[in-house]
């Protein structure tokens, strides 16, 4: 009677395939658990960029005010005066400021119709505004790219260690990890596996980390 074959349970945390999964799961549930994450931005607006933005965006915000006076939203055509003002000044960082207000003010907005139209214009418009260079280049800016990498580092360590083979893969970066001449491990075919090794390690991760963009992560919002 042949002897019937067992399951390998050790599969689902030891194959790269299974921790994507799970790692991918993991990011989702902190997500939709509250986890909020902030990603850097690395685009920026140029001065006639911006300047072109804000001319097509001028007959939008002259049709906000007519429709917010139609709708009775005061706040919301003030604010979107305001707005129209400093555009035909060219005054950029006005321009963002303003922009701010008019968002402000669509929030309390009752009108569904003008409470979009002025979320949407009041967004851009700030959004656009503050895309400067000395923006993306700044610390915090850079911070935030760097703990995104941090943690999907945390994350393929955590996909080696599973698949129990940490030390070897950390040997094709770090000589102190690597088997002594003497030893007999260092083979080309060993070299190769490790190779194969750590393409599944970082296929893992970077298939769990797809996951979670794919659920809420961006890269950065486009340009309107």
């Amino acid at each position: 009677m042949a002897q019937r074959q067992r399951i390998d349970w050790s599969s689902l945390w030891k194959k790269d395939e299974w921790l994507a999964v799970w790692l991918g799961f993991l990011i989702i549930v902190l997500l939709i658990a509250g986890l909020q994450v902030k990603t850097p931005s690395f685009r920026w607006t140029t001065g006639g960029e911006f300047a072109s933005f804000v001319k097509g965006t001028a007959q939008q915000v002259e049709t906000l005010i007519q429709a917010a006076a139609d709708a009775g939203e005061t706040d919301v055509q003030d604010s979107a005066v305001a707005l129209r003002a400093v555009i035909e000044k060219g005054d950029r960082k006005a321009s963002g400021n303003a922009g701010k207000q008019l968002e402000e003010a669509a929030r309390s907005a009752k009108d569904p119709g003008v409470k979009k139209k002025a979320g949407d214009i009041g967004k851009n418009v700030s959004g656009q505004a503050g895309r400067l260079a000395g923006t993306v280049f700044s610390w915090a800016n850079i911070w935030l790219a760097l703990q995104i990498g941090i943690a999907y580092l945390i994350l393929s360590i955590i996909a080696m260690a599973l698949m129990g083979s940490l030390r070897e893969v950390l040997s094709l970066a770090f000589p102190l990890f690597s088997p002594s001449p003497g030893s007999g491990n260092s083979s080309p075919a060993t070299t190769r596996s490790l190779s194969t090794d750590w393409n599944m390690y970082s296929g893992a991760s970077s298939s769990a980390c797809s996951s979670a963009t794919s659920s809420g992560f961006r890269a950065g919002s486009r340009r309107p």
